[in-house]
Formats: structure tokens, sequence, C-alpha cells
């Protein structure tokens, strides 16, 4: 499910006091990213030169519609042959894991970015540390110098 909330009916422009009565909208689908081997045997990714949102200019925190870099890093890893791109925050010199609803498991451990690093605090994030710490598996949060990102790499 998809929920957009608009700010009403109202005349061009950015101001929001121009528009009156905000809107909901309400979309339900299923949605199959990729192929079903995909989530069996994993993808190719490719770490690539678009940059995730600056956390001082847009908030992460925030779940908007806003998905331009993401759109230009998808077509980016395509067209270097890879289903998946991964983004790296303003930080990227240090070549640390910075993007969004990644996980890797190295050595029985489950290791995704912090929240610190710019990404979503979303409900896929939650439920899959919780279901990792349900089932006894460490959780950490990076990022961590044993962490580079290598391009491209096989995620599962």
């Amino acid at each position: 499910m998809r929920l957009v909330v608009t700010r009403g009916v109202g005349t061009l422009g950015l101001d929001p006091n121009r528009c009156s009565a905000p809107q909901v909208i309400i979309i339900a689908d299923c949605i199959a990213l990729y192929p079903r081997e995909y989530y069996e045997q994993g993808l190719h990714i490719v770490t690539v030169s678009t940059m995730r949102n600056h956390p001082a200019a847009l908030s992460p925190r925030i779940k908007s519609l806003n998905y331009l870099n993401n759109i230009l890093a998808k077509i980016e890893g395509l067209q270097a042959g890879c289903e998946e791109a991964l983004m790296l925050n303003q930080k990227r010199r240090s070549r640390r894991m910075y993007c969004d609803n990644i996980f890797l498991v190295r050595k029985g451990e489950l290791l995704t970015p912090s929240v610190e690093a710019g990404i979503l605090e979303g409900i896929t994030r939650a439920v899959v540390i919780e279901l990792a710490r349900e089932l006894k598996i460490p959780v950490r949060e990076t990022p961590s110098p044993n962490t580079t990102c290598t391009s491209p790499m096989n995620a599962s």
C-alpha cells in the first residue's frame, strides 16, 4: 500500500497556504520487483556515482515522492548491466556502505547502515532487524571500516 498526502486543490506554486482541504490517496497493489531467482540466488549490484540526498537538504526521516536521485541511480545501474544500484551518501570518499535498505550477512552477523548515515528509518528495515534478533542473529549498524563497498558485487 502507498499513501499519498497532497496539499489539496489550489493554484500552482509552492505556497501551501494557497491550497485547502488536503487529500489522501491510497494505492493498493501487489509488487514484485524482481524474478524469484534473484531472491533465492542474489543479484548483481553496482556502486553508482549518483549520491543520496544530503540529510541537511531533505531529512531522511521524511518519506516523500522525491525519487529523482533514485531514478538516476537506477538508470546508471542498468547502464552498467546491473538490476540494482548502491548509492552512497555525501561521505562517499570513505568508501563505506551508506545506502538504504541494504543488508549484508558476514560471518553470521547482519550488517546494515546506521540511521546516522542518512537512510530512511523505515518499516522494512525495522522488521528485518527485529526478525534477525528474534533468530539470535547479531545485528550491527555500520559505518565501520570493515564494510567497504565494491563494484560490482553479489548481494543476496
